[in-house]
């Protein structure tokens, strides 16, 4: 949520050894794809699950789109499995005001 109402799909980092903001680069697409999204790190990289359903990857510069999933969540969690494989858990959508069960995603492993 933004200062002063409303949504943005605006990224801020924290340092705990700084204990310090930095602002990074937006997530792709509207402000509302900012909304209720999903985050965590896999294999070094940083991912989130959107609203609109896409999956961002960012491995320190700008975000890419790597996954569009059939439907988009919100209010859910996102954690890392084995083999790069992520598990969306929970949350709502524009259909249904509770999703239940585990969607596995898989990311490709790109070389370094």
């Amino acid at each position: 949520m933004a200062k002063k109402g409303g949504v943005t799909n605006a990224v801020d980092s924290y340092d705990p050894t700084t204990k310090s903001w930095t602002s990074g680069p937006a997530l792709i697409g509207k402000p509302m794809n900012g909304f209720g999204c999903s985050a965590c790190t896999l294999d070094g990289k940083l991912y989130v699950s959107c609203l609109d359903g896409t999956v961002q990857c960012n491995d320190g510069g700008a975000w890419k789109v790597v996954k569009n999933l059939d439907e988009g969540r919100f209010f859910h969690r996102m954690v890392p499995i084995a083999n790069h494989r992520l598990a969306l858990v929970g949350g709502s959508n524009a259909r249904a005001m509770k999703k239940t069960g585990v969607e596995v995603v898989e990311v490709q492993a790109e070389p370094r």
